[in-house]
């Protein structure tokens, strides 16, 4: 090998990136011989998140694909319908919903910022920019910024970017959002007065919105608001460009996170203590169109810590048996497990 696969600079003391070059270098990549490369596998064999025997022994079931009726019996008594009102009602106010796709997940964004919070709705839309002689924008495909986005005070929403990991502002983080903010008092509405002025300078584009990350591990001493908690953290428009460098986009890095689609939950944990409580889970099905990758189902039921705060989101006229029998055991999916 030429050259390591980590960097050989050295790092910042206290970061991630040093804690991770150190646990690299000392336990992976230390051969006797430089010009060696040494294979290494670790098993992850402990669970960490749960630690109840039904529902660990559900998602062993999901993984090795031996779906058994008392499997079947517990989603089907966890569909959303099902459950006690009292608790049905904690699901309804307070659960992430995790779908299958973003397409799937719209309609339920809007329902929670149209009719669960009671503030005015901001629109935003990424601006894209090309150099590209055809006019077309790479970011559309490769950037992860939604290109239309709909926010207002009060909103779950998940970070789109990397700001600062190592005080708990990266891509994935969960806050509250707490103020919107434009450049003219107005916002987006310019009054009599700035429209005698100004009206064609007018910038009705929201600037930045102040949200609140309670994960947040930044001092008091540099928090950004005198006489605001120090998790209150202002997010600007960012710009990105694509890997060929010819195109850009400029966005808001956040997105409503009542409803996200299963790939992007990855790493996520729901329960007590953390940013979500609940989970519904609405799983891929033949009548909902949606098509299931491999694991997809077990990635969804995994994030929660508590079957208690768990539950299934299909209509129970959505959910088949046989469907929900062939969990883990396609073609696919057996490919993926012997790769």
């Amino acid at each position: 090998m030429k050259k390591p696969v980590y960097s050989t600079h050295t790092p910042v003391a206290s970061t991630s990136d040093a804690v991770g070059k150190i646990a690299f270098h000392d336990d992976f990549f230390d051969p006797p011989d430089p010009d060696i490369v040494e294979a290494f596998v670790i098993v992850m064999d402990e669970v960490l998140r749960q630690n109840d025997e039904t529902f660990l022994t559900l998602l062993d079931h999901m993984r090795e694909g031996t779906m058994t009726e008392n499997d079947l019996s517990l989603l089907f008594n966890r569909q959303i319908d099902q459950i006690p009102p009292d608790e049905r009602e904690k699901f309804c106010k307070e659960s992430l919903h995790l779908v299958p796709t973003w397409k799937a997940a719209a309609s339920i964004i809007f329902d929670y910022l149209q009719n669960t919070l009671d503030e005015p709705i901001a629109k935003m839309y990424a601006k894209y920019s090309s150099s590209r002689s055809d006019g077309k924008n790479c970011c559309v495909r490769e950037c992860r910024y939604p290109p239309q986005n709909a926010l207002c005070k009060g909103a779950k929403v998940m970070l789109l970017k990397n700001f600062v990991v190592e005080l708990g502002l990266m891509n994935g983080a969960v806050g509250t959002v707490v103020d919107l903010c434009y450049k003219q008092c107005n916002g987006p509405y310019p009054d009599a007065d700035e429209v005698e002025h100004g009206s064609m300078f007018y910038d009705e584009a929201l600037q930045y919105a102040v949200v609140d990350f309670p994960a947040c591990t930044i001092p008091e001493g540099s928090k950004f608001f005198v006489n605001k908690p120090r998790t209150y953290i202002p997010i600007p428009l960012a710009e990105e460009r694509c890997d060929r460098k010819c195109c850009s986009v400029r966005a808001l890095p956040l997105r409503c996170c009542k409803a996200l689609s299963i790939h992007k939950s990855q790493g996520m944990t729901v329960g007590p203590g953390k940013a979500f409580e609940y989970v519904t889970v609405h799983y891929p099905t033949v009548n909902s169109g949606d098509r299931s990758t491999p694991g997809l189902e077990l990635v969804a039921t995994s994030r929660v810590e508590k079957l208690d705060y768990f539950a299934v989101g299909n209509p129970l006229s959505d959910l088949s048996r046989q469907q929900l029998t062939k969990i883990g055991t396609t073609k696919a999916y057996k490919d993926r497990k012997e790769y």
